[in-house]
């Protein structure tokens, strides 16, 4: 965990953090009261009670670039991949695919506003042990354009959360997402954005 200052700032780059358990909130990244960010970076299977990947808590301010946040597990609440409690960022050209909420709110985005602005972002293959929430997004994002959300029906049936005002709910069809967060597609994917951690990293 870093950062309870509010005039620091923290740079997160070229960087993979995995596999890591904890038994409160952030399994991997949990930044408070200060500036980051986070890019070329890779977020893969951690567990934790809540925001088992990305914790961005009050008055932090974060730009995250080129990122993979995949297959982390949140057991109880907060979201798998990314919360946000509060502050304003911008979240581009990521890939966040495949996290697991056992409990209640979103396993891709958990909080967040109008505040955090989604731009090229791929959200997809969320799952929720609770059917009457989002899957994908707890609320509805300040929309940057080219992102993509699926499923778009949630378990209960209904329509899940739109994680932007024009998501396109698309399956990207990834085919494999490897250690160091390199992102590949099928051959029928339709998708034409350059998102998640580079693959020469």
């Amino acid at each position: 965990r870093v950062g309870y200052t509010y005039s620091d700032y923290i740079r997160i780059q070229n960087s993979t953090f995995s596999y890591n358990q904890a038994t409160s909130s952030a399994g991997a990244i949990y930044v408070q009261h200060l500036s980051v960010e986070i890019s070329n970076t890779t977020v893969m299977f951690n567990t934790a009670p809540g925001a088992a990947g990305i914790a961005l808590q009050s008055e932090a301010s974060y730009s995250l670039v080129g990122v993979t946040v995949a297959n982390n597990t949140a057991s109880t609440s907060l979201g798998a991949g990314i919360y946000i409690n509060a502050g304003f960022g911008t979240i581009s050209d990521t890939t966040i695919v495949g996290n697991v909420a056992t409990q209640a709110f979103a396993a891709g985005i958990s909080g967040g506003n109008l505040n955090t602005t989604l731009t090229r972002t791929i959200i997809a293959y969320s799952q929720e042990g609770n059917k009457y929430v989002a899957l994908s997004c707890q609320n509805t994002l300040e929309d940057g354009g080219e992102n993509y959300q699926w499923p778009q029906t949630r378990n209960d049936g209904n329509q899940d959360t739109k994680c932007t005002q024009n998501v396109v709910f698309q399956d990207p069809e990834v085919d494999q997402v490897k250690d160091n967060g390199c992102v590949s597609f099928s051959a029928n994917s339709k998708i034409d954005i350059d998102s998640g951690a580079k693959c020469d990293s």
